[in-house]
């Protein structure tokens, strides 16, 4: 059995919040999607006699959105993520404890109680950060911080990797 005491780090949740808004695939194919509908609005511009430079002016609602979306929209998605997080858990920042074995995973905090089996995992993503793992409808979040400070990283990657039948995405 591997067991994890850590307190949630304000760090922790915007890492996770910002892991997960990163593989919405709306928000990863939106700013090529804008940039597109930017360049055909302007082409399209162009086609009807207008110069480079009115057809520019004309599409400026398509060309600052996009810029908006490639400069904010990840941070905005992560924002409102963190701020869903804190009114869903007002606890957030209590002391957890993450025991892992043979049978499954239990979460626990003063607060609140989350225990599934293995084959309730459905998968598990590793960013540079956190683990995602998903579980039905729900998703969990482990700093990995913890894990590497603990010194059971590689030995909690294995464990997850045999339960769970499958490699750990990245």
């Amino acid at each position: 059995m591997i067991r994890l005491v850590f307190p949630v780090t304000a760090e922790d949740q915007r890492q996770a919040a910002n892991a997960i808004a990163r593989r919405v695939p709306l928000l990863r194919w939106l700013p090529f999607v804008l940039l597109a509908v930017t360049i055909v609005m302007v082409a399209w511009s162009m086609s009807d006699g207008w110069t480079f430079g009115i057809a520019l002016f004309r599409n400026m609602f398509w060309i600052v959105m996009t810029l908006l979306y490639f400069f904010l929209g990840v941070r905005i998605a992560t924002w409102q993520a963190v701020k869903a997080m804190r009114k869903a858990d007002p606890d957030w920042a209590e002391e957890q404890t993450i025991e892992f074995d043979d049978a499954g995973v239990r979460m626990q905090s003063p607060s609140s109680r989350f225990e599934f089996a293995w084959n309730e995992v459905l998968r598990v993503v590793e960013t540079p950060h956190v683990w995602l793992i998903h579980v039905g409808t729900k998703l969990a979040f482990i700093p990995l911080r913890v894990a590497a400070a603990e010194g059971v990283l590689d030995q909690l990657r294995s464990l997850i990797e045999s339960k769970v039948g499958q490699p750990i995405e990245h």
